[in-house]
């Protein structure tokens, strides 16, 4: 972009960067996740100033629950509550909505050093419930035991893992397919 003539305003190019809607409200247990996530969102202001003298916008898009071939892995009644999670579309972010976003950054030159959130306005609350039996929210809350919990519970949600074969894995990987850290 260095190389390129400045337009008439100065400017010379633009960057859409891409985090995750995580780096400002991740769960409880994605603390490395969030924390990258917001390592970009971090560097946004700093670096479109550094290049501003240069005619450089940088911008960063934080998508919440999109429809991506890893979400397409997660099981469907997952998908389908995770859907149903989002306030206003109830459903998961399309890649059109993505770029049409991506492009409007592009196009308006008095955008910069901005973060812009695309995600249905879903806010994601600190997870306090462990899965006992594999799945994830919303089934019967009898099914998750309070991540903090010691009076016991603990031994019993691990034989329910075992009874049930749900590997450490894979409850893992539910709790962060619910937490919406899909991107």
């Amino acid at each position: 972009m260095l190389a390129l003539e400045p337009l008439e305003d100065g400017e010379r190019g633009a960057t859409v960067n891409t985090a995750s809607a995580a780096a400002e409200d991740g769960e409880i247990g994605q603390a490395a996740y969030s924390a990258s996530k917001g390592g970009i969102l971090g560097i946004t202001l700093r670096i479109a100033r550094d290049l501003m003298d240069d005619g450089i916008r940088i911008k960063t898009i934080l998508p919440g629950i999109f429809n991506t071939p890893l979400m397409m892995g997660v099981p469907e009644p997952v998908r389908d509550a995770l859907g149903a999670s989002v306030p206003v579309p109830k459903r998961f972010g399309r890649q059109d909505e993505y770029a049409s976003l991506a492009l409007e950054l592009c196009r308006n030159c008095y955008c910069n050093g901005e973060d812009l959130r695309l995600d249905g306005a879903i806010r994601t609350p600190p997870n306090k419930w462990r899965v006992s039996r594999g799945g994830a929210p919303p089934v019967a809350p009898e099914r998750f035991v309070p991540a903090d919990h010691s009076d016991g519970r603990a031994a019993a949600a691990e034989a329910s893992r075992r009874e049930t074969g749900v590997p450490k894995a894979a409850e893992t990987a539910a709790r962060s397919a619910w937490a919406g850290s899909t991107w």
